[in-house]
């Protein structure tokens, strides 16, 4: 018998949440590519802040990705652990 700390419900909702974060992470790079592209007096400030938060967050997505990718090809393999054998004897007849 295996014991996993993880189940398949958490695992969509890391999957779920993963997208969800490389989104935002990829609208803000977008936007920040927008204002660099109509310049301001201090839009050039603005532009690297969200270009380095889109960056940040679509690498912590990408990271949850890479392990949700690793978990999975761990369970789809073969099982490092096995079942122990266990023998019962009956008890000896004096």
């Amino acid at each position: 018998m295996i014991f996993r700390t993880y189940n398949q419900t958490l695992t969509q909702a890391s999957k779920t949440m993963a997208a969800g974060i490389l989104m935002l992470g990829l609208m803000l790079i977008g936007l920040g590519v927008l204002v660099a592209a109509f310049p301001k007096v201090f839009a050039y400030v603005v532009a690297g802040v969200l270009v380095a938060a889109g960056l940040g967050i679509a690498a912590t997505a990408l990271k949850i990705f890479l392990m949700h990718r690793r978990l999975t090809r761990k369970d789809s393999g073969q099982d490092d652990m096995r079942s122990p054998n266990i023998q019962v004897r009956p008890p000896d007849a004096f």
